[in-house]
C-alpha cells in the first residue's frame, strides 16, 4: 500500500520594487490561500465553509472581494499561465480597502457572520492583518503588489 502524496503550498506576496518589505506573515499563510481559493469557487457554486463566509461578505455585506481574488499560480506551464501570473500585479489601494472591510467584519461580526466564523478559521484574521501591513507598506512605497502560490508535492 502506498502513501498518498502530501501537498504543500508556498504563498508569496511580491512587490515591484527592489526594497525588501519589512513585513511578513507571522505564521503559515495557507489559510489565506484556502480562503482566496474557496472565495473564487463561489461563482461555481462552492459550498465549503470558507466559500460561505466569502459569499456572505460579498452578498450581504457588499464587500468587493475582487482585489483579494487577484492571485495566481506560479507554476507556469503555458502562455495563458504566464499571462495570468503577470496580470495578477495590482495597486495595493483597492486590496487594502477590501482587507479593511473584511477585517472590520471579522472583528465586529453580526449574528449571521458569527455563525460562520468557526474556530477552525481563527487564524484567517491574523493573516489578513499581516497582508494589510504589507499593503500599507506597498502604498508608502508607491509600488504594485502580487499574490501568488506554488504547490509542491512530496
Amino acid at each position: 500500500m502506498s502513501a498518498m502524496p502530501v501537498s504543500a503550498y508556498h504563498y508569496f506576496v511580491e512587490f515591484d520594487t527592489e526594497k525588501p518589505c519589512p513585513y511578513d506573515f507571522r505564521e503559515d499563510p495557507s489559510i489565506l490561500l484556502f480562503f482566496q481559493s474557496w472565495a473564487f469557487s463561489m461563482q461555481f457554486g462552492g459550498q465549503h465553509d470558507l466559500a460561505k463566509i466569502a459569499s456572505y461578505l460579498k452578498l450581504s455585506l457588499q464587500i468587493n472581494l475582487s482585489p483579494l481574488l487577484k492571485f495566481a499560480d506560479r507554476n507556469v506551464e503555458n502562455a495563458f499561465d504566464a499571462r495570468e501570473l503577470e496580470q495578477s500585479w495590482q495597486p495595493p489601494n483597492e486590496l487594502i480597502l477590501c482587507l479593511d472591510q473584511i477585517i472590520n467584519a471579522f472583528q465586529n461580526p453580526d449574528p449571521n457572520l458569527s455563525k460562520l466564523l468557526i474556530k477552525d478559521y481563527e487564524s484567517l484574521l491574523p493573516r489578513l492583518q499581516d497582508l494589510k501591513k504589507m499593503c500599507t507598506w506597498a502604498i508608502q512605497q508607491e509600488c504594485l503588489i502580487r499574490m501568488s502560490f506554488d504547490t509542491v508535492n512530496g
